[in-house]
C-alpha cells in the first residue's frame, strides 16, 4: 500500500479546508460521492487485509482522513432555502 503517494495531496485538501473555514466552505454532490467511496473503500479494505496489516490501516486512516477532509459538512438543505430566501427578499426590498 502506497499510503506515502497520498500524504501529499490529503495534507493539501486538509489544510485548504481548515484555512477556508467552515461556513465559507462549499462542498458538492460529487465531493459528497468522492468521500462515500472512500469511507467505503477503506472500511472494505481493513476488513479484507486484517488488523495485522499496519501499512494497509495506515492508508485506510489516510482515506478516512481524506473522506472527511472533502466531503465534511453534508450539505444542510435548510441553508440552501434561507439563502435562497434571502436573495428573495433583498430583491423586492430593491423593487
Amino acid at each position: 500500500f502506497p499510503w506515502w503517494w497520498f500524504l501529499a495531496p490529503t495534507a493539501a485538501v486538509l489544510a485548504l479546508r481548515v484555512s477556508v473555514g467552515h461556513s465559507e466552505f462549499k462542498v458538492s454532490n460529487e465531493a459528497h460521492l468522492l468521500a462515500l467511496i472512500l469511507a467505503s473503500c477503506a472500511v472494505l479494505i481493513a476488513a479484507a487485509e486484517g488488523w495485522h496489516n499496519a501499512q494497509a490501516l495506515s492508508y485506510c486512516a489516510l482515506l478516512l482522513v481524506l473522506a472527511g477532509a472533502a466531503g465534511w459538512p453534508p450539505r444542510d438543505s435548510r441553508t440552501k432555502t434561507s439563502m435562497a430566501s434571502k436573495a428573495a427578499g433583498a430583491q423586492s426590498s430593491v423593487v
